[in-house]
């Protein structure tokens, strides 16, 4: 989208950017794995434990989402592969399919702390976090308009995001 010009900048997870472009450090997102309490209950009474975890539906965001992935490898130490998952391609989505017993799943912490402090949601994994760089990317040469646009949305998302030196991880 952005080298066809359908957009004039966006927000990745990439580092490089495309031929033509350029792309900024914005810093990290914090990601919480969490469900309801009733789902916790049922799927998870005892810990998330590698066969809990093979039993319960995870919602992930589409079929290209690997922050899944990422955030068992990193719990388990293994690459878990197939597991069942149900997928919802909008933020609002994947969190209201948790919301709704669906499954369980990463949401920004942002998204994630608010629920977990009224007791709709527990935090199922609290001591795996997962930390993803973000990055603006942008045209090498956009015109005046642009580059006030581009320079407000990268202040904007390093008061927002977690400003580390490292890479992405685990909490």
């Amino acid at each position: 989208a952005l080298a066809r010009g359908d957009v004039k900048g966006c927000l990745s997870t990439q580092r490089k950017p495309i031929e033509g472009f350029l792309a900024e450090s914005v810093g990290q997102m914090r990601y919480q794995c969490v469900a309801t309490r009733d789902f916790a209950s049922e799927y998870f009474s005892d810990g998330m434990t590698l066969p809990t975890v093979l039993k319960a539906t995870a919602v992930l965001f589409d079929r290209k989402d690997t922050l899944h992935d990422t955030f068992l490898e990193a719990c388990f130490g293994v690459s878990v592969g197939k597991y069942l998952k149900h997928y919802f391609p909008s933020t609002s989505a994947l969190l209201n399919a948790i919301r709704s017993n669906l499954g369980y799943g990463l949401v920004p912490s942002m998204q994630a702390e608010p629920l977990i402090h009224s007791g709709e949601l527990v935090a199922l994994a609290p001591r795996h976090d997962l930390m993803v760089d973000l990055y603006w990317h942008r045209w090498e040469s956009e015109p005046e308009p642009l580059a006030i646009i581009s320079a407000l949305i990268v202040n904007v998302a390093r008061k927002s995001l977690i400003q580390t030196h490292g890479e992405g991880g685990y909490v």
